[in-house]
């Protein structure tokens, strides 16, 4: 009896982990190709917003970039919503 009841732990627990994965090229999701180059002392960063849970892109996000300050050897980042660059 107990071996039995071991048995449905461990199929159950299999189960779980096997629905819990998440792939994302049976999801369709098409891949980001790269932009083209940036002018001159220009840059460009590219990317998607992924969720955590369900590993799908999310829609109407904000992205921003914060700004580096430095002093001497500290560095910090500083995100100032409304002059932050972003999309």
């Amino acid at each position: 009896m107990k071996a039995i009841r071991l048995f449905l732990i461990i199929i159950a627990a299999l189960l779980i982990i096997v629905s819990c994965t998440t792939n994302t090229q049976e999801m369709n999701i098409p891949l980001v190709t790269p932009p083209a180059q940036p002018e001159s002392g220009m840059a460009t960063v590219t990317g998607r917003v992924i969720s955590e849970k369900s590993g799908l892109p999310l829609a109407d996000t904000i992205v921003r970039l914060a700004e580096v300050v430095r002093q001497e050897e500290e560095a910090a980042y500083v995100l100032d919503v409304a002059f932050s660059p972003g999309t």
